[in-house]
């Protein structure tokens, strides 16, 4: 930090200011984005205020076209339209006084120690508020948060469009503990995944999303490395062989509230789908300056994160 000799508030606030942006932005931004859960957010900034999403229900149809003869024309299919607007603007603020300012040249008053303490705590909290949001359309997926085809989030009627009658599909598994049975279903369910013209349609689910230090993410520990946990009996004929082991990706996430819930999803860092899970910024939380109440010799401090989350692709 500079140190400045001035005994001018109003350049000590705005050059102050500056330099904490900076600082704030530069870490914890990017020690938000290195957690492991970063993974489940398909987490974009734009500046479009009104944004439409289609969610696809059918790759195109390649066909094989003689020689000399015209290609084809072929269109992906198209389902529901989505259309997501901002409606989270989360703001807080830190006041400063015309004394406080002045104190900053009394070094036995730490006034830029407790300066960036205050600005971590609030652009802290601006991060947690985003991460609570989010992830509640998981925690909300039994209930509230709706899917594009107008079915909650994990659901056994899901419906690719809504031509009569309805293709639909199953993301919803029954309830029950974690175990290499419900890992089995689900790649059985994986391989056998068709699109809506009943052509195979790959799908990839190597993440387990679970709360962190909860029941399911203890359970799914003792499964998916035993050598490093509690031993685990199978049964059947290839007695004591873990096909899973080390196979799925456990990720622990504070903002998941049920301790027994747990959500297995695609891996979209590697593959052609995308991550139906969206969170778009207009603003990330950022330091937004300050205004000058000259009035009282007040300064206040602002902090805003401004972005819209919702499910822009039917979950498949």
């Amino acid at each position: 930090m500079s140190q400045l000799s001035s005994p001018n508030f109003l350049a000590f606030i705005n050059d102050l200011t500056k330099e904490t942006k900076m600082l704030i932005d530069n870490s914890v931004e990017l020690n938000n984005d290195r957690q492991a859960y970063a993974a489940m957010v398909n987490a974009v900034d734009t500046t479009e205020i009104n944004e439409k999403f289609v969610s696809t229900v059918r790759d195109s149809n390649p066909q094989t076209t003689p020689e000399g003869q015209n290609v084809g024309a072929s269109n992906s299919y198209e389902g529901y339209t989505v259309i997501l607007s901002p409606h989270d603007k989360t703001t807080d603020s830190i006041l400063y006084s015309f004394e406080y300012t002045q104190g900053k040249r009394d070094e036995t008053q730490k006034i830029m120690q407790e300066y960036n303490q205050d600005a971590r705590s609030k652009m802290w909290g601006l991060y947690n508020d985003v991460n609570v949001k989010f992830f509640s359309l998981f925690n909300n997926g039994f209930t509230t948060t709706l899917s594009p085809d107008g079915e909650i989030l994990f659901s056994a009627a899901h419906k690719f469009t809504d031509n009569i009658p309805a293709v639909t599909f199953d993301n919803l598994l029954a309830a029950a503990a974690p175990s290499l049975d419900v890992l089995a279903e689900v790649e059985q369910r994986a391989g056998a995944f068709v699109d809506l013209g009943g052509r195979p349609m790959s799908l990839n689910p190597k993440c387990i999303l679970v709360k962190r230090g909860g029941k399911a993410f203890r359970e799914f520990k003792k499964i998916l490395f035993p050598d490093r946990y509690q031993p685990i009996v199978i049964s059947g004929t290839n007695n004591g062989v873990n096909i899973y082991e080390g196979e799925y990706k456990l990720i622990e996430c504070p903002y998941i509230t049920s301790s027994t819930a747990y959500f297995i999803t695609e891996d979209y860092n590697n593959s052609m789908l995308k991550n139906p899970m969206y969170l778009g910024f207009h603003q990330r939380p950022t330091i937004y300056g300050y205004d000058d109440h000259v009035g009282t010799l007040t300064h206040e401090i602002t902090y805003v994160s401004y972005y819209k989350t919702g499910v822009i692709n039917i979950p498949i």
